[in-house]
């Protein structure tokens, strides 16, 4: 994941004194370093390296919880005709934005769709070719947040907020004087949005450049660099693994706003002419607030 995480925890209407708060905290933090141990891509001891170099066709041996992370990544890949893909990691070599020289042959196979294949009953993955390279950067950290959702749950917090790399949000409950967690996801148009207990995800093109001056977002379906207008995506859903893929996909599809809405999600999609009035907004959860249309 490689980013910092922060974490606000309020035991208010909880069993939990501020001292077994802040121990809950800490074994919060270990639990997004053993994700980021297993999950990063650029630690050559984590298990998405060891299957990106196992020899194609030969099954390597997950856990159940990265198994069920997969599974799902299967299905949103499906829900977003393939818009999300964790296999897009094969085009981020392709495209000179994992530290290598941008390859000359740029005919990779764009059947990502079927980039690998899993077993339950063995719980194995396999990829399905030499050049296919899994990368959940796209989802790590909304699957972590999710997890975190789910002990804060267990330990009975109500009230919380937490962020990794500010592009992905899960709050709970409420401020201490009561208002909403509030994030301001855009300067112009000046966007925020209110969360309750709920989830955020954004998506930028412009986040990183290769030597072509092209996106880091990667349109599985072309084998290119995504070309669109949006300039960056804001989903909420009440799923944090789900609002990230959600964003990513809008930035390579913004057609996909309706299905996606329909899916139980909030959304805005900015253009580069910073107005408000040109964004497409789709509120479900009625969570997007700006001083023009209050």
């Amino acid at each position: 994941m490689g980013c910092r995480f922060e974490l606000v925890l309020d035991p208010r209407d909880a069993p939990h004194d501020r001292f077994s708060a802040e121990a809950i905290a800490d074994e919060l933090v270990e639990l997004i370093q053993d994700w980021h141990d297993r999950l990063s891509i650029f630690l050559p001891t984590s298990i998405v390296s060891r299957i990106n170099a196992s020899p194609a066709g030969v099954p390597v041996r997950i856990d159940q919880d990265l198994f069920e992370l997969l599974r799902l990544c299967q299905r949103l890949c499906n829900e977003t005709d393939g818009a999300f893909n964790i296999a897009a990691g094969t085009l981020m070599h392709a495209h000179g934005f994992r530290g290598q020289p941008i390859a000359q042959d740029r005919d990779i196979p764009v059947d990502l769709r079927h980039a690998y294949d899993l077993d339950p009953e063995a719980m194995t993955i396999t990829r399905n070719g030499e050049h296919i390279s899994l990368d959940f950067g796209a989802i790590a950290k909304g699957f972590v947040l999710d997890l975190i959702s789910h002990e804060l749950r267990m330990y009975q917090i109500k009230h919380a907020f937490i962020h990794g790399g500010s592009s992905s949000v899960l709050a709970r409950g409420t401020q201490h004087d009561s208002r909403p967690w509030r994030v301001q996801v855009s300067d112009t148009p000046d966007l925020r949005v209110n969360l309750g207990s709920t989830a955020l995800g954004i998506s930028e093109h412009q986040g990183r450049m290769n030597e072509e001056n092209r996106g880091h977002i990667m349109d599985p379906v072309s084998g290119l660099p995504a070309e669109s207008h949006a300039h960056r995506v804001v989903c909420t859903h009440p799923s944090a693994a789900i609002a990230d893929a959600y964003a990513t996909a809008l930035s390579v599809r913004p057609d996909l706003t309706d299905r996606l809405h329909e899916h139980g999600c909030s959304i805005a999609i900015l253009n580069n002419d910073a107005d408000i009035e040109s964004a497409c907004i789709r509120d479900r959860l009625g969570v997007f607030t700006n001083p023009i249309s209050n």
